[in-house]
């Protein structure tokens, strides 16, 4: 969006996610740290194996990519668990991932077509997480304005696992 429309962007905040199209999303899209990448592309097999269980697939990525047992209470499970297993709520949630190779497809287009991106952006990740080393040069490869930063103590899940300093980014790169 902040390629195709950039005067009606301020600035962008992303993070936490391979950008389909970079070098970075290519690299690990097929790591087995990135598994479900590619089990949650299949046409309706993760649905099928899922269902019912969505409080317990749910609580191994929360476990899995979290620094902070913490951020994640048993009332927080129930609640995601309770959306989450509404009819159609998972396979919207694997489509994501069903439409990442088209997304690559479209990025690589509109940055060829457009150039990097001009608006001023912010890639946030978490400083224990999977990807922290390597996110700054992916947001360089597609933005001309890139400012990295890190939630503290944070895993993948950086808005709940330290609310704090993740807002306290977020508004410092906004008001700067």
């Amino acid at each position: 969006y902040a390629n195709l429309f950039p005067d009606d962007v301020a600035s962008l905040v992303w993070g936490e996610c391979p950008l389909p199209g970079s070098t970075i999303y290519d690299e690990w899209k097929h790591t087995p740290a990135l598994w479900h990448f590619n089990f949650h592309s299949v046409p309706d097999l993760p649905e099928l194996l899922v269902s019912g269980h969505e409080k317990q697939y749910l609580k191994h990525f929360y476990d899995r990519l979290g620094q902070n047992p913490a951020a994640f209470t048993e009332a927080d499970l129930d609640f995601y668990a309770t959306l989450y297993s509404a009819p159609g709520a998972m396979r919207a949630g694997f489509n994501v991932y069903r439409t990442f190779e088209e997304d690559k497809v479209d990025n690589r287009r509109w940055l060829e077509e457009k150039g990097k991106v001009k608006v001023r952006a912010m890639i946030l990740g978490g400083e224990c997480s999977l990807d922290a080393l390597k996110s700054e040069s992916m947001a360089k490869e597609v933005d001309e304005q890139v400012v990295a930063a890190e939630v503290d103590g944070a895993g993948h899940w950086i808005a709940e696992e330290n609310p704090e300093d993740f807002v306290k980014k977020v508004l410092g790169f906004i008001k700067g």
